[in-house]
Parts: C-alpha cells; structure tokens; sequence
C-alpha cells in the first residue's frame, strides 16, 4: 500500500510538473526531494528495537552508573548493564577503564627515591658557618610511579646524623627543624649512614643500579640537596669513594617537574600540595614528613598529568672538581 501511494504521488508530480515549463534537473530535484521527506515521516512512527530483547519493540536501554562514590567505595559487583553487550559487568573495572587516560606517556624510570635532607643552619649566615653546614636528618622514601597515588610506598629508610664539625645544633636550627640536640648525639655519623643507606638502596630487588639499566630516579625538592649540601660535605670529610656511580648521576627537580605539567609557578612544597589540593603530612622542615609530602606530589602529578619523570639536573659540579 505504501509503494502504492508513493507511485501515486510521484505520477501526480509528474503530471503538475508536465503542465509548466520547468528544466529536467529541478524535476529530478524536486521529485527526489519529496520522495526522502515521505520516507522519513513514514520510518518515524517505528521504534528501534532493542539490543537487548529482540523480540520485542522498545526504546534502547542506557545504564545508569552512579559516580558519587569513590571506586574503593564501590561493591564488588553492581549488577550494571553494558549498554553494548547486554551483560553484567563489574562497574569498578568499568570505572577504571574510563577514568585511565587514552594515551598517557610512558615513564623512563619504574620507581622514585624521594629524598630531602635537614642540615645543621645558623641564624648569622655568615660564609663560614654555611660552608661547615653537615647534613643532620637522612630520610628517603620509594615510590612506584605506576602505581595509583594512594598507593603506600614500597620503603621508607630514615636515620638521624650525629655533626662532628660543630657539634652543638643552635636554636635556630632547633626552632626550623625540630631537630633536637638528643635526637642527635650519639647516633651515627655521615659516613656510617651513607653505608646503611647504600645498603638499604641495594636489598631493594625491584632496583636496578647499573647505569645502563638503572630503573629508578633520585627525586627532591630543589637543587641543594644533591647540588650542594650532599657533594660538598661528603667531600669534604673525603667520603666520594664510598659514594655510588647511580647516587652520583643526577636527580629531578620536582619543582622543575610541577612547573613542566601544571604550567605554573613551584611555590616550594607547601604551595605545590595547595595547587594539587593534597594535605600536608607532619611537620614542614621534617626530613621524613617532607620526604613523605614530595612523594604525594610526585604521584599526584605522575597519576594526574602523566608527564614522564626525567633527570632535570646533571651530575653536580663538585664530583668532578
């Protein structure tokens, strides 16, 4: 019936077309014209038949997925649909595969050593009392850079340094760091806690020290730690022998590395946890809780931004002079 009334109307066209001086292209052109516009108005009173019960006319279903709570939140199992396959999938996978970015840069190095050292510090900053300055707090802390950002780290490794050049911490250093003058003496000096943390470094198993296949990246916050702090005391007391070809190859910035994935200004650590919206853990100025807080930026950019973690300062000047 349908055919029927569309060759009806056609044959009507024609004869009105027939009737007026009209080019054979605008026939052609109207013709066809009216001819989609009827099959349209004709295909619109059907419905789509559902993916899921062929059997029966209805509009397609969509899945529902609540995204309020968090995905450690979440059941094992939500019985959600996939709208593709008419099955039942998992919603926290589900959620996982859509939040993952569709091509996020693969990371150079597996692992970070995030590291960040309190030394001895006068409130005169007289020439001479900085260059006796001796590393007093020794933290350090693995993470996976391809694990998720509340991932735990791997090990955390933190000793206390007894000085030896100037003994006595002033109360400026005190009021900084926290560091008392008990929490020191007595303990280990530099080159015993070097050991034992060279030693810790190599137990890791996961840690590939040679340098043509070193996984892992020395991560602080700033320069000095490695530029000038670690390299001039160690030698100094002439301790570059017990130091390591991989703790000698360079380290990244980390707030080089924010300043390449945000576009922004470092602020130090308190202003890049502020820019990421991460709390601070502990005491700023505490060896171990900065350590700690470097690390969550480190992941919280790495999870967020993807941006590969990279050596963005050389071997410092002082090992070679």
């Amino acid at each position: 019936l349908r055919v029927h009334l569309q060759q009806k109307r056609r044959s009507e066209k024609s004869k009105l077309f027939a009737s007026q001086p009209i080019s054979p292209f605008l026939f052609t052109f109207f013709l066809t014209l009216d001819s989609l516009s009827h099959s349209t108005r004709i295909s619109s009173t059907h419905y789509p038949i559902s993916p899921f019960k062929p059997d029966k006319m209805s509009a397609p279903v969509v899945p529902k997925v609540d995204t309020g709570p968090k995905q450690d939140q979440l059941p094992a199992s939500t019985g959600v649909v996939d709208a593709c396959a008419g099955e039942e999938v998992d919603a926290s996978a589900w959620l996982e595969q859509t939040s993952t970015p569709a091509s996020q840069p693969e990371q150079k190095f597996r692992y970070a050593v995030v590291m960040d050292f309190e030394a001895t510090c006068f409130e005169d900053k007289g020439v001479k009392l900085k260059a006796l300055q001796e590393i007093i707090e020794f933290p350090a802390v693995i993470i996976d850079l391809n694990a998720p950002p509340d991932a735990p780290p791997l090990a955390e490794f933190h000793r206390y340094v007894q000085p030896t050049d100037i003994p006595k911490l002033s109360d400026f250093c005190t009021k900084l760091t926290g560091i008392r003058q008990e929490m020191v003496d007595g303990h280990a000096t530099i080159d015993a806690v070097l050991r034992d943390f060279i030693a810790w470094i190599e137990a890791q198993p996961y840690l590939i020290k040679h340098s043509e296949g070193k996984n892992f990246v020395i991560c602080t916050c700033g320069d000095w730690d490695f530029k000038t702090m670690f390299p001039t005391e160690i030698k100094r007391k002439k301790l570059d022998g017990l130091v390591p070809r991989w703790l000698k190859a360079g380290w990244c910035n980390v707030k080089v590395y924010f300043e390449s994935c945000t576009g922004t200004k470092a602020r130090g650590m308190p202003g890049m946890l502020d820019s990421l919206r991460l709390p601070l853990i502990g005491r700023h100025h505490s060896g171990i809780d900065d350590t700690r807080n470097i690390a969550n930026i480190v992941k919280k950019l790495v999870n967020q931004w993807g941006d590969p973690v990279d050596i963005t300062h050389p071997p410092a000047r002082a090992w070679a002079e």
